[in-house]
């Protein structure tokens, strides 16, 4: 049985760069050794073979949208984009044809920049995973991109060059110079292109974008000039070492059809193996402030999980500790600033970060370079940032039926621990808890029941912040009273009495007296009435604190911290203020 032309076609093509890559990558690059066959190998190839034949008719369709609104304007006729006579319109069109290829090429990668982000972000990532689930970066990872990817990354890109008026044959011509370069951007070769480093993205550029690095993570964005990374703050090319450490966090399953279906599984929660919650759970970050889903960390038949895998990243490192309270073995995750090490007399303050709903272990190496980036341009000053196992779904509470005595554990075993294996500043004033979702719940609730220890308490898109848990914003009726009956043990008295209402109702003057307390939330989330409600509780109790709503931002706690900017940072060196050295 023949194949196809198309098909013979892709496969003859897939012959070619193969065995020119061979030569670029493992003659002149680093890729000697690698078996050739390697891990995902099988899947990239059928990506070779099926986008084209399922993602670029589609492409095809979706193009037909601003042509057809070119027509609907009068602007061209349907016969002169049947018989390719059309070569844009208005004066942009008048301009000499290298002139417009120019102006085309920047266009193009600047929308190509900011449509990267947008896939970085939120409920887009899923998709974008994909392609970043790669963790043997070589050129045929290049053609592991989602559909829905492709589809409207070419929309984006496509659509505002062709409404301006440009000639939609160049425009059309960067597809394939564009899609060939990425190919090359991917190879495994350790090539910066020297003095043009930061004139032209290279395989070095692009392959730090790829890197599980917490410092190079939502970093080099751009396709082909770096300098929309300069100008908008996610370039990054260190002179000292190479990229390395590939792929993503979560888990993704291998196959082109697993992986089609993986991000519309993981948009209606239905993974059967781990489910995967919004990253406001985890709250991972980078320095570009870009979303990043985070799998649960799921609690086998509901029984407490003290030791977490332990996560790997530059800064951070795994421990554990006995638990007299716990009765067994806990874990937790630390960074340390390089000023740790490098000056040995110096004490440091400590941030307690506590995750949201689902554990939050992948988005640790972003918080550690979210922190580490903001130490190192003297926003705040050196921190330890301890992340805390909170469980999937602990709530920071003692558990009612005692199986997991949560609240204790952190406040009377690893804050004493932490003080006395560490450099710290072992007081109230070099203490900080900070939290988002669930983390923000647990941040306000142990901050208002303890001001003692913590001098400032940091409240983001916090929830459960309502007054019965009958219903969630974000998670339902079956999911909350599931919450309710591991946690409380069905109790809403005891709901009620751990809560972070009734802590700053039972603690209010001595929070009054020196806590520094802020409370942050996009008015578009969903928990955004709670919160609100909880401000205004604060008020009645006159409690100072800060009270941010930030407009158009819903439940991301990146999209959050995006919105706050430096004023993040302000917060943290007035927290540390009376701190000292």
């Amino acid at each position: 049985m023949h194949a196809s032309p198309t098909l013979a076609r892709l496969l003859v093509g897939l012959a070619i760069l193969s065995a020119i890559f061979f030569v670029v990558e493992r003659l002149l690059g680093n890729g000697r050794g690698k078996p050739v066959l390697r891990h995902g190998f099988f899947t990239d190839a059928t990506y070779w073979i099926l986008t084209p034949l399922v993602a670029k008719p589609l492409i095809r369709l979706l193009v037909l949208l601003p042509i057809g609104l070119l027509v609907a304007l009068g602007v061209a006729s349907v016969e002169e984009f049947r018989t390719r006579a059309y070569a844009g319109f208005g004066p942009l069109s008048r301009q000499p044809l290298w002139l417009q290829t120019i102006e085309i090429y920047l266009l193009v990668d600047f929308l190509a920049y900011w449509n990267h982000r947008m896939f970085h972000g939120g409920r887009w990532w899923p998709f974008h995973a994909v392609h970043h689930s790669s963790e043997e970066l070589d050129w045929m990872s290049s053609i592991r991109v989602h559909p829905v990817n492709e589809l409207v990354g070419t929309l984006c890109r496509a659509t505002p060059v062709l409404l301006l008026g440009l000639n939609p044959v160049v425009t059309a011509s960067t597809a394939p110079v564009l899609t060939l370069y990425a190919v090359l951007l991917h190879a495994h070769v350790n090539w910066d292109f020297g003095p043009l480093r930061g004139v032209i993205a290279s395989p070095v550029f692009h392959r730090w974008h790829h890197s599980r690095d917490p410092a190079a993570v939502d970093k080099n964005f751009a396709g082909l000039f770096p300098l929309w990374d300069m100008l908008f703050g996610t370039y990054y090319m260190p002179r000292d070492r190479v990229p390395e450490n590939f792929g993503i966090h979560e888990p993704m399953p291998l196959g082109y059809v697993r992986q089609f279906t993986h991000p519309f599984a993981v948009a209606c929660g239905r993974r059967r193996s781990i489910p995967l919650v919004a990253l406001a759970m985890g709250c991972g970050l980078g320095g570009g402030a870009i979303a990043q889903p985070v799998v649960e960390q799921v609690e086998p038949q509901g029984k407490p999980t003290w030791v977490t895998p332990a996560i790997t990243a530059p800064g951070v490192s795994f421990h554990t500790f006995e638990s007299a309270a716990a009765r067994t073995t806990v874990s937790y995750h630390i960074y340390a600033p390089a000023a740790h090490d490098r000056e040995a007399e110096r004490r440091f303050p400590v941030v307690y970060w506590l995750h949201g709903s689902g554990g939050g272990l992948p988005g640790i190496p972003r918080v550690a370079a979210h922190f580490n980036a903001a130490i190192e341009a003297g926003k705040t000053p050196p921190c330890l940032v301890v992340f805390v196992n909170g469980m999937a779904n602990g709530m920071y509470v003692d558990w009612k039926d005692g199986s997991a005595p949560i609240e204790t554990v952190i406040v009377k075993e690893l804050v004493p621990h932490i003080d006395a294996t560490y450099r710290t500043i072992a007081t109230r004033e070099g203490r900080l808890l900070d939290g988002y979702s669930m983390g923000g719940y647990g941040a306000a609730r142990l901050g208002f029941k303890y001001p003692e220890l913590f001098r400032a308490v940091s409240i983001m898109g916090a929830g459960p912040l309502q007054a019965e848990l009958l219903d969630g914003p974000r998670a339902g009726r079956r999911r909350a009273a599931e919450v309710l009956e591991q946690v409380y043990g069905g109790d809403q008295d005891y709901f009620k009495s751990v809560s972070p209402r009734v802590m700053a109702e039972q603690h209010a003057d001595a929070i009054t007296n020196g806590s520094l307390v802020r409370q942050v939330c996009g008015d578009g989330d969903e928990t955004f009435a709670n919160n609100r409600d909880f401000h205004e509780h604060l008020e009645r109790l006159r409690i100072p604190h800060t009270w941010t709503v930030l407009a158009g931002v819903d439940h991301d706690p990146l999209a959050t911290l995006t919105a706050l900017g430096d004023s993040n940072w302000d917060f943290y060196r007035q927290a540390f203020a009376r701190g000292g050295r």
